[in-house]
């Protein structure tokens, strides 16, 4: 079934029975935007509560570190739903929602026996968030500080001879794979740009067939390449 559904259905025919999430938390469910400048680390991400186990400790956006402790069944407003319920400093409890999964990740700190318990109501979680958030904005302005001087310099552009170039290649002893193309192909590229360059090419084997097309270019040049 391709779309969405706000309520359930039983098909006598087909022995089918279509249960929404509006039937099992008895309230319509609403589409949600992510907040777009929430990074979501993919590591982190819990996409089903079978990959939590009860003990473990979690990260609530809005509340902080806590320990999963399991799943119950709660009545507000007169509706009944399934609640995760996370435990914290001074056996404090907090109630989410299953629809609020995504307000919940994996602690990624350390141990999971040492995780630290936030305290409810506490600041310590927010202040932790707010220097994170500076460190981030410190580290991105250096980047670009960096970047900016780095774009002001003037680099030396190499000429392409493509015919020795191509004679090169077509002795090259080996068979490039799709990334080692586009690898090389952007390598060329930035070599033959008058900006400063830096680059860094990483591979397990057959690294020495990556750099050999850049550094093929350069000695006619009087120019050498760092391996």
């Amino acid at each position: 079934m391709i779309g969405a559904a706000e309520h359930g259905f039983i098909d006598t025919q087909r022995n089918l029975a279509l249960i929404c999430e509006s039937d099992l938390l008895g309230e319509r469910v609403a589409r949600r935007r992510l907040d777009s400048r929430r990074t979501i680390n993919p590591d982190t991400l819990i996409r089903n509560l079978a990959e939590l186990h009860v003990g473990q400790p979690v990260v609530h956006l809005e509340h902080g570190v806590g320990r999963y402790a399991g799943m119950t069944t709660l009545e507000a407003g007169g509706i009944k739903g399934e609640y995760l319920m996370l435990t914290y400093a001074n056996d404090a409890k907090l109630y989410v929602p299953v629809s609020s999964l995504h307000l919940i990740s994996r602690y990624a700190g350390g141990a999971e026996e040492s995780a630290p318990l936030h305290k409810l109501g506490g600041d310590a979680w927010s202040r932790a968030r707010q220097k994170a958030a500076e460190k981030v904005r410190d580290v991105a302005a250096e980047l670009l500080d960096i970047y900016a001087q780095r774009a002001a310099k003037e680099g030396f552009a190499f000429k392409h001879d493509r015919e020795q170039y191509q004679l090169f290649c077509d002795s090259f002893p080996f068979e490039t794979t799709p990334d080692q193309a586009q690898a090389i192909n952007a390598v060329l590229s930035d070599m033959c740009q008058p900006l400063a360059m830096d680059r860094l090419v990483c591979a397990r084997r057959r690294l020495r067939q990556n750099r050999s097309g850049d550094a093929r270019r350069v000695p006619w040049q009087w120019k050498t390449i760092n391996r």
